[in-house]
């Protein structure tokens, strides 16, 4: 099912029929490791082959420090609130599904030691902080 969804999506981008779509997947597949929905995730089919490893490299080390910025950011909650690691996960997860903030940005600001109804507030309150100092880095 996820497979024939790949495979539409790589035929659709290329105009390629559904065995050399297919085709394509699997030789990505033998040649650097990538599953079909990493392929169309990354829209390799626009990337030089030989350039096609390095941007999967990119994403999995993406991934690599996501996973890294997660983990510190539970640890972070479990050593300063004093939560469980069960309790420090599920607060994470609904503060970041409600706000979108980022592990890091819970982290630094101790999101968990805000209230859940001065979150939104003080969240906004990062966005400006953040916002200035790009402003001010790309020297407006």
């Amino acid at each position: 099912q996820q497979r024939e969804e790949s495979i539409t999506a790589v035929m659709a981008a290329t105009g390629l029929d559904h065995d050399l779509a297919n085709q394509q997947l699997k030789d990505a597949k033998e040649r650097i490791g990538i599953g079909h929905k990493d392929y169309v995730k990354l829209k390799l089919w626009d990337v030089p082959v030989e350039e096609q490893q390095a941007v999967y490299n990119k994403e999995l080390e993406r991934r690599e420090r996501i996973k890294k910025q997660k983990e510190d950011c539970i640890v972070h909650a479990m050593e300063t609130a004093g939560w469980t690691r069960e309790y420090a996960e599920e607060q994470i997860k609904d503060t970041r599904k409600r706000l979108g903030i980022t592990y890091n940005d819970y982290r630094k600001n101790n999101f968990c030691l805000i209230p859940e109804s001065k979150q939104q507030e003080e969240y906004e309150k990062v966005l400006v902080i953040k916002a200035k100092k790009k402003e001010e880095k790309n020297g407006k």
